[in-house]
């Protein structure tokens, strides 16, 4: 594999890593010294008013690029952690588990830098969906931790996680979807609706994959 493109894999990793463990900070401080090591971190987050439910309301132009109020239209859901759906699997015992053993957010703190609503409403969206769904793999399987792996080289965006064989052989990849039915979403003509595609509840994880 080519070194920049390892590189540039971890250091997607790393990223990652630190907007799941840190959707929150008190201040940019907050931020060690392995999260600075992406010199672009820092800009992620921002002192972006919330109301006393913690949501985040932004407006967006025709770039879709976040604006000051006035300059674009208002984005028509308010970010927040049921927009993201961490309330909803924080109400799964193993899930929730899973994110306090590996020191992920289980919630957001009121006060503070929060991340980018952009990035909240999709980079950290997506990566607690992963976590949620690799909590439920490693508890209802007889699946270890080790034989859990990202793809490598161009085959890395792909899917999100690949179970490996005893020789390391790839065995099946998961590519998973944390997506708020509740939202307008553009589905692609003759795929299934996302609002019917799948839940995640307080039981367990209830997706077709």
């Amino acid at each position: 594999m080519p070194y920049n493109v390892r590189i540039s894999q971890v250091m997607n990793q790393s990223y990652k890593q630190t907007i799941i463990r840190k959707p929150v900070i008190t201040t940019l401080e907050d931020l060690d010294e392995n999260d600075k090591r992406l010199t672009f971190m820092p800009k992620c987050y921002g002192d972006w008013k919330r109301n006393s439910e913690c949501e985040l309301n932004y407006y967006f132009d025709e770039r879709f690029r976040a604006c000051p109020k006035g300059k674009g239209k208002l984005f028509p859901y308010p970010i927040s952690p049921s927009y993201v759906r961490l309330d909803v699997l924080m109400k799964n015992p193993v899930i929730k588990s899973h994110f306090e053993k590996n020191g992920f957010a289980t919630t957001w703190e009121k006060e503070g830098m929060i991340l980018h609503p952009q990035i909240l409403a999709t980079d950290y969206a997506g990566e607690i969906g992963e976590e949620a769904f690799k909590a439920i793999l490693l508890h209802y399987t007889d699946c270890t931790e080790e034989k859990v792996k990202h793809l490598e080289g161009k085959d890395y965006e792909l899917a999100d996680f690949v179970i490996t064989n005893e020789d390391g052989s790839y065995r099946i990849a998961f590519d998973v979807k944390n997506m708020n039915p509740k939202v307008d979403h553009k589905d692609k003509e003759g795929d299934m609706p996302t609002a019917k595609s799948g839940k995640s509840n307080a039981k367990g994880w209830d997706a077709s994959l």
